[in-house]
């Protein structure tokens, strides 16, 4: 079936995830000011801004470094580094438009084999950056991104069970912004680092002289929040409007983001594009891995304000983690539109329940696979597990028992319902958190559909279609249920992606 059959113009939207509408009467109100111990928040730098549709970006090349996240206190790191760029920790923003053709080389220069994945790109399996597209110490992994998807906030990172999270904790995390015309058109601030302002959440542990230090039996949950790899940063901003692009980069965290002073914002896109229209809100939860856009207006000779960050899953963090400086100078002229997308999304629910579950996710498997746990997720690299057929509308059921993130690679999805009741609102999305503490079965169907193949380079099309579930013919995308819990055992499947036959 066509996807307008499922999709229907809609006049009104909320923000998908969850959302509050407004805060405690305990909820902290600071006077904000500089302290001696506050840092300007470094901003990651762009790797390029090309100005044709096809080009290839400068080698990025990931390297051991030493960063200092306080004065004179170096901890080992990883940084991603061009003939731009040196960097001692996160990598450089890649900066992108809808249409592109990018070609792109990755060298790793460090003792231990990596990966890249584009999280949240709709790209193609055999460019996707998974486990079957390992970058082995000394070698460089070429590939080419066709950029095909709506203006949206993306970001790359090595995956990798344990050792992809330690090279994430140490820096391996660099932000993809998209952009398209219909976006662009909107007015909304788009100057980067002044007004479109990216924030990288990640929390640390840090010892007593201030050296980073990991544990992987806390799953490296911190005890210090840092952006952009800055502790107790500031940003300076101008009266109008500011925009933020936020991505929780923590392992197991999920975090309350809300301003002081009770302030109102907008939340305007989720992890795969913009809202119908902006929602008004004074609290929003973010999982590991989700992106959010958010924008706040200044006021002329408005008091100093800050980004509260609270962690509402294990309830062991709360930190004012930005502080945001009003200067006395003209306001900017941008503006916050009524109207994101031309055509408004809505899911035809009616029409949706009609369909049959077509793939099954369920933490039950888990129970039943844990002789292929490996460093405590179950994984079979040599199993496809399903074929899909490319630009076919799906509705797939995930159930679990405690507390879970899900995250799928290639595609957006819409959330369909949850435990039989359908989200207030819609939004493109390729992570959420699905569960509770209780073990209680908790049920999500969500509406997806693929507009690329995982067939390998060079490989017969209809034999690939043929053989839907050999490696032989595909580098298979993932999925990823990834438990929450401090003992939970997480599950990664994969699936091909197929033409008609």
């Amino acid at each position: 079936m066509d996807r307008r059959q499922f999709l229907t113009v809609a006049s009104g939207v909320g923000a998908l995830g969850v959302l509050y509408s407004g805060l405690k009467k305990d909820d902290l109100e600071y006077e904000v000011v500089l302290n001696e111990s506050d840092n300007l928040l470094y901003i990651p730098p762009i790797l390029n801004d090309p100005f044709s549709d096809f080009y290839s970006l400068p080698v990025l090349t990931i390297q051991n470094k030493t960063h200092s996240f306080f004065h004179n206190i170096a901890s080992s790191s990883i940084g991603l580094s061009s003939s731009q760029h040196q960097l001692d920790y996160l990598g450089p923003t890649i900066k992108v438009k809808r249409g592109d053709v990018v070609e792109l080389s990755i060298k790793n220069l460090t003792n231990e084999e990596t990966m890249t994945h584009w999280h949240g790109l709709h790209i193609p399996g055999s460019v996707d950056g998974s486990p079957h597209q390992l970058i082995n110490p000394g070698e460089s992994w070429n590939t080419t991104l066709h950029i095909q998807q709506e203006a949206a906030t993306c970001w790359y990172h090595p995956l990798g069970y344990e050792l992809g999270v330690q090279q994430m904790y140490l820096g391996y995390v660099g932000l993809i912004i998209i952009e398209d015309e219909s976006n662009k058109s909107l007015n909304m601030p788009v100057t980067y680092g002044l007004d479109d302002i990216p924030l990288i959440i990640q929390d640390k542990n840090f010892d007593s002289e201030g050296k980073e230090i990991f544990d992987l039996n806390t799953r490296y949950r911190g005890n210090t929040l840092v952006i952009n790899g800055t502790v107790k940063p500031y940003i300076t901003v101008s009266p109008g409007w500011v925009r933020f692009r936020i991505l929780n980069a923590t392992q197991s965290r999920i975090l309350d983001f809300s301003f002081t002073h009770g302030s109102t914002f907008y939340q305007v896109a989720t992890d795969g594009g913009m809202l119908n229209a902006p929602i008004a809100i004074q609290k929003v939860s973010i999982a590991p891995g989700q992106r959010c856009e958010l924008m706040l207006l200044i006021e002329e000779k408005q008091q100093n304000i800050a980004l509260n960050i609270v962690d509402s899953f294990w309830n062991d963090l709360s930190a004012l983690a930005l502080k945001v400086l009003v200067e006395d100078v003209a306001c900017t002229e941008t503006v916050l539109p009524n109207k994101l997308r031309h055509n408004s999304l809505d899911v035809n629910f009616n029409l949706v329940d009609t369909l049959p579950v077509a793939k099954k996710i369920s933490t039950d498997e888990i129970e039943t696979t844990k002789k292929n746990i490996l460093q405590n997720t179950v994984f079979n690299m040599n199993e496809i597990e399903s074929a899909i057929v490319r630009d076919k509308d799906e509705v797939w059921e995930v159930e679990v028992k405690g507390n879970y993130s899900f995250h799928i690679h290639g595609a957006s999805f819409l959330v369909v319902s949850i435990n039989g009741i359908p989200p207030e609102s819609c939004g493109w999305q390729d992570t959420v958190t699905i569960g509770s503490e209780k073990k209680e079965l908790h049920k999500m169907k969500i509406l997806i559909s693929f507009n690329t193949t995982t067939y390998r380079h060079g490989v017969n099309q209809f034999q690939a279609a043929y053989n839907s579930t050999s490696l032989k013919y595909h580098v298979p995308y993932l999925y990823h249920l990834v438990s929450m819990d401090e003992q939970g055992v997480s599950k990664i499947g994969q699936f091909s992606v197929i033409e008609q036959l």
